[in-house]
């Protein structure tokens, strides 16, 4: 296993043949796509691994910004479900893959109480 200090170095690494595959999440890999530069070199996406934390993004907040935490919630469950996070996530390329379940919520990622996902 190599670790390289960004993805520009290992998208060369991989097409010099200096290692046989990488591993990146979905954004990039949609955003390497959608740019050109993965052009010649195959794409097997979705990735997939049962480790939950390892495939979202998160917003975090100071823990005495509880109010602003709240708001956050409270507007991104109203865009969830009016489907404008759907449709913004599609506009850039995500799917299905990256959208994060129902299941996942702040209290099973961080064992922590918390408002929302």
């Amino acid at each position: 296993m190599l670790l390289f200090p960004d993805i520009e170095a290992n998208i060369s690494a991989l097409r010099a043949g200096r290692i046989d595959v990488t591993v990146l999440s979905s954004p990039t890999v949609i955003g390497l796509l959608a740019s050109g530069k993965l052009k010649g070199l195959e794409s097997a996406t979705p990735f997939v691994t049962t480790d939950e934390q390892a495939t979202y993004a998160a917003v975090a907040f100071r823990s005495e910004d509880g109010d602003l935490r709240a708001l956050w919630d409270e507007r991104l469950l109203a865009l969830t479900k009016d489907g404008a996070v759907t449709k913004v996530m599609a506009r850039y390329g995500f799917g299905e893959t990256e959208t994060v379940p129902d299941t996942v919520t702040v209290e099973k990622l961080c064992g922590t109480a918390g408002a929302g996902k």
